[in-house]
């Protein structure tokens, strides 16, 4: 009786910890590792958000500047607009975000 009031002790800690940090991480105190896959003229480029200098819409795709120069993103300016503001990155014009 002992062995099954510990597991359902420790199945209550866990349930505890994973919800805790599931709150932390829907509150946005914790920033996710955002990486973003634009493509060169020649190569494939793995950005960070704090690589990132400005985003620019150019008709179905952006263009992105960057310390690694000029790369293209394939989707709308809105969807980067999304996932760079826990970045504190703004919407400058409607085809700019800063």
């Amino acid at each position: 009786m002992r062995k099954l009031e510990l597991y359902y002790s420790i199945g209550i800690r866990i349930e505890n910890a994973v919800s805790r940090v599931g709150k932390i991480i829907s509150q946005g105190l914790v920033k996710e590792d955002l990486r973003i896959l634009s493509k060169t003229v020649d190569s494939y480029l793995l950005l960070k958000a704090e690589e990132i200098f400005y985003v620019q819409a150019d008709l179905a795709e952006v263009i992105i500047r960057s310390a690694k120069g000029f790369s293209h993103y394939a989707k709308k300016i809105s969807y980067l607009e999304k996932q760079l503001e826990a970045y504190d990155f703004f919407h400058l014009k409607t085809v700019l975000i800063i």
